[in-house]
This record gives structure tokens, sequence and C-alpha cells, in this order.
């Protein structure tokens, strides 16, 4: 087989897995609605959302959000693969009062600090809070990657909601496509974890709270 022939296959197979990879769990409307840190960047050359049902409201999933980090809560993946790459992450199973404030201008640290070398790379600036809706996490200045991620809660009905993970990537220097397409797919089953970590944890606590208070109800009565 030629080199030429070669190439051709391997951005055939490449571009196989992106479609089967990018936008996880969304429908088109989804992907072309606007949602807050959108327009941090006007012109990304990647963007990608999934999303998940979550048979919870917004209320009950918040806090979930709110706490992620790695030297926080965690970010409800495998935890296992997570520490066999150095993360020492440890996923929280019930809510921290004390990670419960997340403001602009605070970081979600995503590595331990010094992870392969590199103090403080692997670090996301907050750059918007609204309350029991969306977050949006911004790559600091000076990376290789100018990234925007948003995590965005719709309510939908009395106790359910959709949560979108939304990533718009701009890059700083040519070439750097082949390594953001390169890394897409570990990125997007990363993201799967995370919205399937959450919405575990956001159910069965939110399950947990409604037996208890129909358990009081019916002692009231």
């Amino acid at each position: 087989m030629t080199n030429m022939a070669r190439g051709t296959v391997a951005i055939a197979l490449l571009y196989a897995a992106r479609r089967f990879y990018r936008n996880w769990g969304t429908t088109e409307e989804e992907c072309r609605m606007q949602i807050p840190g959108d327009r941090l960047i006007s012109q990304p050359a990647d963007v990608t959302t999934e999303g998940i049902w979550i048979d919870a409201p917004p209320s009950a999933v918040w806090p979930w959000l709110v706490q992620m980090g790695q030297d926080r809560g965690g970010f409800y993946a495998c935890q296992a693969v997570e520490n066999a790459a150095g993360l020492a992450c440890h996923n929280a199973t019930r809510i921290h009062p004390e990670w419960q404030h997340l403001a602009a201008g605070d970081t979600v640290r995503i590595t331990p600090e010094n992870w392969a070398g590199r103090r403080d790379r692997f670090v996301l600036s907050v750059v918007e809070v609204l309350d029991q809706q969306t977050i949006v996490l911004r790559t600091p200045d000076g990376s290789k990657w100018d990234a925007v991620c948003t995590f965005h809660l719709a309510p939908h009905r009395q106790d359910q909601c959709r949560l979108l993970v939304r990533t718009r990537i701009k890059l700083a220097y040519p070439g750097a496509i082949a390594v953001t397409e390169l890394a897409g797919a570990p990125r997007a089953m990363a993201v799967r974890h995370i919205l399937r970590g959450i919405k575990q944890r956001a159910e069965t606590a939110y399950e947990a709270e409604r037996s208890s208070a129909a358990a009081d109800s019916s002692r009231a009565l």
C-alpha cells in the first residue's frame, strides 16, 4: 500500500470515527442553539455538543456540577482509569457543602498541580456562573488551544432536565487541527462518562430525597 493510500484510509477511518463520537446524545436543534459561553469564541475551528436526560430537576443536578474538580469532587467518570493516568481523582458520592461555592475568577483543576511536570497547565478558569443553569469554563491565557467548555442545564417538566456540555475550540497555531481531531474521540468518551456519572448520582440522590419526604408525610398522617 502506498503512502497516499495509507493516508486516504487513515482519513476515512478518522472521518467515520468522528461521525460516531461527535455530538453524542444531542439533537441537531440542540447543537445549533445558542447557550452562554458561545460568544467567547466567535469563529471556532471545532464545536461539539454532548447531552443526557436526567430524571431530576436542575436543582438536584446543580450541586454535583459546582463541586467538580480534581481537588474537589472529581469528575464522576471511571476513577480507576483516571488514577491510572496519575490524576489522583476521588469522585464524590455525596454533596459536599464546603465545595458548593463557585464564581467567576475561580479555577477548576483537571490534573494534580505538577502532573506530567507541568505546573498549573491543566486548569480551567471559571468565566461565568448562572445559578442552577450554566457554568462556563475556559483554558487559561497562553494555552495552545483557546477552548471554552460550557455545562448547561435546561429544565423539562417538573422533575426532569437536559444536561448539555458544549466545547468550542479556536486553534492558536497551524496544524493543531490534526491534534484536535486525534484527541476528539478520547475527549468525547471522557465527557460521556462524566455525563453518565452526574446522571446516576443526581437521580439516586433525588429519588432518596423524594422517598424520605414521602415517608415523613405518611408518618404525619
